[in-house]
């Protein structure tokens, strides 16, 4: 189900200062998009992208960008803040967003109450990626509903770069080189609202050539292009700045699908990774089977708690316990147990029911997944899956905050440990002891194009 938003005039947005213009790009958004509007995680049919959502991305990836040039934390973020400004510095860079077409609002979940059952049952409406969408498809539990989030498809939006008006022509072209990174960053690799590290709201500029920009899909193959990029665009870190970069990343790249299929399999490969009978977990009847990740039995070891019925308990047995593997894919993590009031516990306090693995520090309990789904768009209707790995920290590194599972601080063997990888089906089965690099060697199978950064 999907209508058109409210028929109300399109803001005229346009500048008029062409002298100050870097350049502009038209975009148009290839995947759903959830967000992305001047609040977070709102959609507004009448101004879907703003200049603050956008400034936000840019950040991002001018950091994934240029970061290496930088020796520590406070002098990267001194020089973002002179070119994107700050509360107390006024930003090099103006953004002009001009919505040329709406598009329309989608409805992704609906929920229909089931007097049989005596409560919500749903029912999904988009051949959308699930593994990618659960933040945005509502909650039923029992009489009570939560609903679904709708997206927006089909926006179409020019951005203008405009410097401050203050500048010389030299620092004119300085500004406009630092710009132009974090842009052929964005534009490949990034999107517009949320979870654009899944793939949503994924992009494909519908500029025929753009100097310093190369976008797949023109002149040569995708990894073709993407490798022949300008080497000033990523600078190789020198002194080991603790953030996630791309330079020293690894993109792996599929066949050219529809945009949608695409996106659905760059996100499936994680399902199957995380999830997948056989891989991430047994064979189930009509429920999901027991986990083969450690991170379940780790906690029910952790709280003596465990599920029990009359015939069956799903007593702690993984052999590479106490083991969290998964931490390093990105963090919190929240597992849910199921049938709270029908576990039993030796210990006087059972734990948390609902555990989460977060960040150690107050202040630094999100890590943000170094693995980026999408499909990589080479026309309008057209795309690659891709799979890109950031050079990041581990969550094991020194410079990491350290990982906590509801308050209790894990030592570095239980993030990673040779011994006990082996008995984690998903990472022995490539040799692995990173659950990055052992999701990259799963990609590999059918994204078959890799490019290093």
């Amino acid at each position: 189900m999907s209508r058109k938003p409210p028929d109300t005039p399109l803001p005229d947005l346009s500048f008029s200062s062409s002298d100050r213009k870097l350049f502009e790009l038209n975009l148009k958004v290839i995947t759903p998009m959830f967000g992305g509007s001047a609040e977070a995680g709102v959609v507004d049919p009448n101004r879907p992208v703003s200049a603050k959502s956008i400034r936000g991305h840019l950040r991002f990836w001018w950091r994934a960008c240029k970061a290496g040039r930088y020796g520590n934390a406070q002098e990267l973020f001194k020089a973002e803040e002179a070119i994107w400004g700050s509360t107390e510095s006024p930003s090099l860079v103006d953004l002009v967003v001009n919505t040329t077409n709406r598009g329309r609002l989608a409805d992704y979940v609906h929920y229909r109450w089931n007097d049989e059952r005596e409560r919500y049952s749903a029912e999904f409406l988009q051949e959308w990626p699930r593994y990618a969408l659960f933040p945005f498809q509502g909650e039923a539990k029992g009489q009570n509903m939560k609903p679904a989030k709708q997206a927006l498809l089909d926006v179409e939006f020019t951005v203008a770069f405009l410097h401050a008006g203050r500048l010389s022509e030299k620092e004119t072209s300085d500004v406009r080189d630092e710009v132009l990174a974090a842009v052929w960053a964005w534009v490949l690799f990034g999107g517009v609202g949320a979870r654009t590290r899944r793939g949503c709201g994924s992009l494909y500029c519908t500029n025929e050539a753009y100097p310093g920009l190369q976008f797949p899909g023109r002149r040569a193959a995708p990894g073709a292009a993407i490798e022949a990029r300008p080497e000033q665009l990523i600078v190789s870190p020198t002194k080991g700045l603790a953030i996630p970069c791309l330079a020293g990343a690894v993109v792996r790249i599929g066949p050219t699908k529809n945009c949608i299929s695409a996106w659905q399999e760059a996100v499936e490969l994680m399902r199957n990774f995380r999830q997948g009978e056989d891989y991430g977990r047994n064979a189930g009847d009509q429920t999901p089977g027991r986990s083969k990740w450690p991170e379940p039995d780790s906690i029910r070891d952790g709280t003596g708690c465990h599920y029990q019925s009359p015939n069956k308990e799903h007593r702690p047995e993984h052999a590479a316990r106490p083991f969290y593997p998964r931490a390093d894919l990105g963090l919190p993590i929240v597992f849910h147990f199921k049938d709270k009031d029908r576990y039993d516990s030796s210990k006087s306090d059972p734990g948390d029911p609902d555990p989460i693995l977060a960040g150690a520090e107050k202040t630094r309990t999100r890590m943000a997944s170094p693995i980026i789904l999408k499909p990589l768009a080479i026309s309008a209707d057209q795309a690659c899956a891709i799979a890109l790995c950031l050079s990041a920290p581990h969550v094991w590194d020194d410079e990491s905050p350290g990982v906590s599972i509801s308050g209790h601080i894990l030592t570095r063997d239980r993030l990673t440990d040779h011994d006990k990888s082996t008995n984690v089906v998903a990472l022995n089965a490539h040799k692995s002891d990173s659950a990055r690099e052992a999701f990259m060697a799963l990609a590999k199978k059918t994204l078959t194009t890799e490019v290093k950064l």
